[in-house]
């Protein structure tokens, strides 16, 4: 029997703006510049979580090329907005914007500042959730370039991301388990255990001789992973990489 075992802890990422070529995700958490004072203390908010949304081209427009894109521009793709202990960041999966704040909310409030694209302004939204879909509604924000990051956080719903964790099986019959930030992968006789700390839809595993971080998507119950940096040559992080995980039970 073979199998395997993680858990995943929850920060952060959010983005926008276009872009030709997929850029890497942030690796590591922001601090924000506090251009602003006070801070929100680090504790845990009613929306600390993961967010991601998929914009199409009827959204977005006929927007033409732009060399200096203004921030928080619409772009065909996929965002990720993470929140968390009264930090935001923004990501956009294929250009590669990022951008990165502080929010204070009492689950039905969210209150943005010390964005470093309008550093002086306070962005206040309700935030209502139906059916799983996350949406935004502007209350006041006077963060300038003709409002864009109204345009942005309200245009379309957010879906927040789940932890992927269960147990998986491979077509050979190995087993995946990810749970409680722990992971064991057994196969062909070999057991290998380490940890895995989730950030949005990444998720950094370590083990005997190698720290790997790997990307994951779950469809129809059935797992991927994928490699957004060099491979550490890791025999064990290969087959995670080349095999479809299925879920089980």
């Amino acid at each position: 029997m073979r199998r395997m075992a993680a858990c995943i802890c929850l920060p952060l990422i959010l983005g926008s703006c276009a872009g030709e070529a997929d850029s890497p995700a942030p690796t590591a958490r922001h601090d924000p510049y506090p251009y602003t004072t006070p801070t929100p203390p680090p504790d845990t908010t009613p929306l600390d979580g993961s967010y991601a949304r998929t914009v199409t081209a009827e959204v977005v427009g006929p927007a033409g090329a732009c060399r200096r894109c203004p921030p928080y521009r619409l772009a065909v793709g996929e965002d990720i907005l993470g929140l968390e202990k009264g930090v935001f960041e923004v990501y956009h999966r294929g250009s590669g914007y990022l951008s990165v704040g502080h929010f204070t909310s009492d689950g039905s409030t969210v209150t943005f500042f010390n964005d470093p694209n309008c550093p002086d302004d306070r962005g206040v939204y309700h935030v209502t959730s139906t059916n799983g879909a996350w949406s935004f509604e502007a209350v006041d924000d006077p963060c300038a370039f003709d409002d864009v990051r109204v345009q942005f956080l309200t245009s379309v719903p957010w879906m927040k991301i789940e932890p992927p964790e269960g147990v998986y099986t491979s077509p050979d019959g190995d087993l995946l388990v990810l749970l409680n930030a722990g992971i064991t992968l057994e196969w062909d006789d070999r057991q290998i255990t380490g940890t895995a700390t989730r950030k949005g839809d990444l998720i950094t595993v370590e083990g005997p001789t190698c720290r790997q971080e790997l990307e994951w998507s779950v469809d129809q119950g059935r797992m991927t992973l994928a490699t957004r940096s060099p491979v550490c040559g890791a025999e064990w992080i290969t087959y995670l990489v080349d095999t479809q995980w299925t879920g089980v039970g």
